[in-house]
């Protein structure tokens, strides 16, 4: 009888406990849905009825704006880049495959080792040369080109041709102005005849490349 009892008794304790138990996690359970509506996100959404939406509307009298356009169809910074770095690229491919064909036969012996050494000499000597000297006339025609636009040269003149003529006689002239006059002249009209040239013909290539006018 003694062992029932207490085997009652021990019943009764853990019903106790399973209650004590169960109310603890109700209870949490409650606290922690209230503290994540608390910490929930909840937008709030300004009242615009009170903006005047006639302050923005353009007076009459009022000048149109204008858009800046350039007709080389990118600003100078983009298109200095693009050209100086198409021009130095190209440079060094063609001067490197140049420097190949030389290294390749002036090797004094028919070793692979002793040709791969001079056409690597030869490549490095005349691609970073003739790289070089593309990269720099492109940039000075940018330049010279930019300078044109900005004192709007083609439209004081009405010649299209005022802005790459100009540019590209002050890139010759100016490249090889260490050089006798004359070759600093024989320059200057070497440059602007190909500045008209690539005007031309960059207009051409970028239609038929990109499908509207434009210059490359």
């Amino acid at each position: 009888m003694q062992i029932v009892s207490y085997i009652g008794l021990c019943v009764d304790y853990l019903d106790e406990t399973l209650l004590s138990l169960r109310w603890l996690y109700n209870h949490h359970s409650m606290a922690t849905m209230d503290d994540e509506k608390e910490r929930t996100f909840r937008p709030v959404i300004p009242d615009s009825s009170r903006i005047d939406l006639s302050r923005f509307k353009k007076k009459q009298g009022d000048e149109p704006d204008f858009i800046p356009h350039n007709k080389g169809g990118r600003d100078h910074m983009a298109h200095m880049f693009v050209f100086t770095g198409a021009m130095w690229v190209g440079g060094f491919m063609g001067g490197g495959a140049y420097g190949f064909m030389e290294g390749w036969r002036a090797a004094k012996t028919p070793s692979f080792k002793v040709r791969m050494n001079s056409v690597l000499n030869s490549v490095s000597k005349r691609g970073s040369k003739v790289a070089n000297v593309l990269g720099v006339i492109a940039y000075l025609h940018t330049g010279f080109s930019w300078a044109g636009n900005v004192l709007e040269i083609e439209d004081k003149t009405g010649s299209q041709w005022a802005v790459p003529a100009t540019a590209g006689f002050l890139t010759g002239g100016l490249y090889k102005s260490t050089a006798a006059p004359r070759t600093a002249i024989l320059a200057a009209v070497l440059g602007s005849a190909s500045s008209c040239v690539y005007s031309v013909g960059s207009s051409y290539v970028y239609e038929a490349i990109f499908g509207r006018k434009g210059r490359y």
